[in-house]
C-alpha cells in the first residue's frame, strides 16, 4: 500500500507546484523570487557571456528546435494584435533589387520575403555555420546565405535595403551601413531595446549572450548618425511582444524549478535565463521592442 501512497503523494505535490508556478501573476512579487532563485545561475552564465556564436551553434538544433514545435519556423519573437515582424519589412520592399539580412539565423525571415518577392536578390549573412548550413539547403533561386562577419565587405556591393531582426543587438555598430547601404536604402533594426535597464534586464543579456549590452533606441538614432543615416519611423511593439514572452516565462519558470540547473548544458541554461528575465524586463520598462527604420542620406559628410 505504501509503495502505491508514495508515488501519487510525489505526482500530487509536484502537480501543486506545478499549477502554483503557472497560476503565478507576472508583477513585483514574482519578480523578487525570480531574482532570487536565478542569481546563482545568472553569475553562472554571466562569467561565460562572450560567447555568441557558441551559444547559437549549440542551440539552433536543440533549444529552437522545442520552440518551432510551439510555435512554428522561427527564431524570433511571435508579436500579438499588430503585423508580424515578416509583414513589417514586406512594406519596406518597394522597388528594391537587393536585399540584406544582418544575422539571419535559420534563415526564415529571408526565405519568407524571398519567396513572396521573386524579382529581388536576397542574401543572409551569419556568423553561425549551421545556420548558413541550413539555410542553403532550403533556400530558393532569389537567395544566397553567406557565413561572415557583417564587417566583411567583400561579399556583395551595395543594397537597398538592410534589416536584422532580432540581431543587430549583438553588434551595437552600423559602420557596416557606409559601404554596404546604397545612398537613398534603407536600415531597419526590428529588436530588443534597453529601457530603463535593471537586474532583469541584464539577466536577459546575459541569458542571449549579449557581449556588452544592448542599446537603447536614443543610441541606436545617435550611432546612426555619423554614417547619414536618418530615422523615418520609430514603432513601439512592447505590449505586441510581452504576452509571447509572459507564456515563455510560465513554462520556463516550471522547467527551471524541476531541473537541477547545475547540469543543464550551459547555452540551455542561458537560453532558460534569459526566457524567464525577458517577460519582466518588459513589464518593469527595463526594456523595450520595437522597429526603427533609417533612411541613408545621398552625402556623408566626414567621409
Amino acid at each position: 500500500m505504501l509503495l502505491l501512497v508514495a508515488p501519487c503523494l510525489a505526482l500530487g505535490l509536484c502537480a501543486f507546484h506545478i499549477c502554483r508556478l503557472w497560476g503565478a501573476a507576472l508583477d513585483d512579487r514574482s519578480y523578487v523570487e525570480d531574482v532570487r532563485w536565478l542569481r546563482d545561475l545568472f553569475v553562472r552564465i554571466k562569467s561565460g557571456q562572450n560567447r555568441t556564436a557558441e551559444y547559437y551553434t549549440k542551440t539552433t538544433d536543440r533549444d529552437y528546435r522545442i520552440l518551432e514545435w510551439f510555435f512554428g519556423p522561427g527564431m524570433h519573437t511571435r508579436l500579438v494584435g499588430c503585423p508580424s515582424q515578416l509583414d513589417l519589412l514586406e512594406r519596406h520592399l518597394g522597388n528594391c533589387k537587393t536585399v540584406l539580412e544582418v544575422g539571419s539565423g535559420r534563415g526564415c525571415c529571408t526565405m519568407h520575403l524571398a519567396t513572396n518577392a521573386p524579382g529581388i536578390a536576397f542574401h543572409g549573412v551569419d556568423l553561425v555555420q549551421r545556420h548558413v548550413q541550413v539555410s542553403a539547403v532550403a533556400a530558393p533561386e532569389n537567395c544566397t546565405f553567406f557565413l561572415a562577419d557583417v564587417a566583411d565587405h567583400s561579399y556583395e556591393p551595395q543594397y537597398d535595403l538592410i534589416f536584422g531582426v532580432e540581431s543587430m543587438c549583438h553588434i551595437g555598430d552600423l559602420a557596416f551601413t557606409r559601404s554596404l547601404l546604397r545612398p537613398g536604402g534603407r536600415l531597419v533594426i526590428i529588436d530588443g531595446f534597453r529601457g530603463t535597464g535593471g537586474v532583469a534586464m541584464d539577466m536577459a543579456e546575459a541569458g542571449f549572450r549579449i557581449n556588452d549590452r544592448m542599446p537603447t533606441k536614443d543610441e541606436w538614432i545617435t550611432l546612426a548618425d555619423p554614417h547619414g543615416l536618418r530615422l523615418i519611423d520609430n514603432l513601439d511593439l512592447t505590449k505586441n511582444a510581452l504576452p509571447f514572452w509572459t507564456l515563455g516565462w510560465s513554462v520556463a519558470r516550471i522547467v527551471a524549478r524541476f531541473l537541477p540547473l547545475q547540469f543543464l548544458p550551459v547555452h540551455s541554461a542561458a537560453n532558460l535565463l534569459a526566457v524567464c528575465a525577458v517577460a519582466q524586463a518588459l513589464r518593469r520598462k527595463e526594456a523595450k521592442y520595437g522597429m526603427l527604420v533609417f533612411v541613408k542620406s545621398p552625402v556623408i559628410f566626414g567621409t
